[in-house]
């Protein structure tokens, strides 16, 4: 838990250090100071992380990928095209095993990084929602579907732009590294309508009928998927702080709406609660939420900038740093791959 923790503090000292982020070369230097640290830690962890069976996994794939034909590895997997060819390509050069960890890590942190430069008004809330909020720990050990999310976030650009076919392209890569990302793709017509009272209301009206059909939609993605993802019924309680982090988000966009020049991230909160809350029929939606909860990322920290009075919008944004470290810290009292070791260690 340590090493976490102790990232949180450096990325704040980062900050604090650097006075005001509004040069592009600062606000680049940030995120690339910030970055570094994030990279080491996703890549100097051991492969043998009790009960997370997916790293070593990924590990022992890694090392056959340096010993076996692209056409065996294409037989006898049951991954995607694009991930085969990444570890492929990159086996051949750095055959360590140890190095697809740096790999699928530089991939993600590179795309949020571009995806938060692009988008934030504030750096380094983003950067520690990104850390302390789940998607962190969620790409450390899910590298396909952590590289298809990363790969998304740069197709929003697309949306804002209003570009259908380089959107498409992106996406369809996405999908070479999971199947999931399919789920992106009604993100183009969703994520640029307005954002106002009303449309909040439809989405109360739609959350339980959402809910009420949660195991036949999950019917129709384990077909479209050919996948299983009815796997564990998620408890009475669980996922209720997120569903909270989601409302907050959206509650303080919608006081601040009038500011708001771009409605497409908190649209993508509003999508990501909606996929969210079919996790009380199966909990693989939240793998699904995954690609629209980045939306919090930007939505969140660009609406407490918008916060008129100086004092409110820095006790807001203070209090936001504070508790998300403390979900952050309660979050890994409980998960395993807090008990971090470094891959010399063992």
């Amino acid at each position: 838990m340590t090493i976490f923790l102790g990232l949180t503090v450096l990325i704040i000292v980062i900050r604090l250090s650097m006075g005001k982020l509004i040069s592009p070369l600062k606000r680049m230097l940030f995120l690339g100071l910030t970055g570094i640290p994030i990279i080491l830690v996703m890549s100097l962890h051991t492969s043998s992380i009790d009960v997370i069976y997916d790293i070593n996994g990924y590990y022992n794939f890694y090392k056959d990928a340096s010993v076996y034909s692209l056409s065996e590895l294409i037989a006898n997997s049951r991954f995607e095209i694009g991930y085969i060819l990444l570890n492929k390509i990159f086996a051949m050069i750095l055959p360590n095993p140890q190095f697809i960890f740096a790999i699928v890590s530089i991939i993600c942190v590179s795309c949020a990084w571009y995806y938060i430069y692009k988008n934030s008004n504030n750096l380094l809330l983003s950067v520690l929602c990104f850390v302390t909020l789940g998607t962190m720990t969620f790409e450390y050990t899910a590298f396909r579907q952590a590289i298809a999310m990363s790969i998304c976030l740069l197709a929003v650009e697309f949306i804002k732009k209003k570009q259908l076919v380089p959107f498409i392209a992106i996406v369809l890569l996405a999908f070479t590294f999971h199947k999931t990302a399919l789920c992106f793709l009604p993100s183009y017509f969703l994520l640029n309508s307005k954002f106002t009272p009303q449309k909040i209301v439809y989405y109360i009206l739609c959350a339980p009928i959402v809910v009420f059909y949660a195991s036949y939609i999950t019917s129709i993605g384990n077909k479209l998927f050919d996948m299983d993802f009815y796997g564990y019924i998620g408890n009475d309680f669980g996922g209720t702080v997120q569903i909270l982090i989601f409302i907050i988000t959206i509650v303080l966009s919608l006081i601040y709406r009038k500011q708001l020049t771009m409605p497409v991230f908190v649209n993508m909160v509003i999508l990501g609660l909606m996929v969210y809350l079919l996790r009380y029929s199966t909990l693989a939606a939240e793998r699904i939420a995954f690609y629209f909860t980045a939306g919090l990322i930007i939505a969140l920290p660009n609406a407490i900038n918008q916060i008129t009075n100086m004092h409110i919008r820095r006790f807001v944004n203070n209090s936001v740093v504070v508790l998300s470290i403390a979900l952050f810290a309660y979050r890994l009292s409980y998960m395993t791959l807090a008990n971090y070791h470094f891959f010399w260690e063992r």
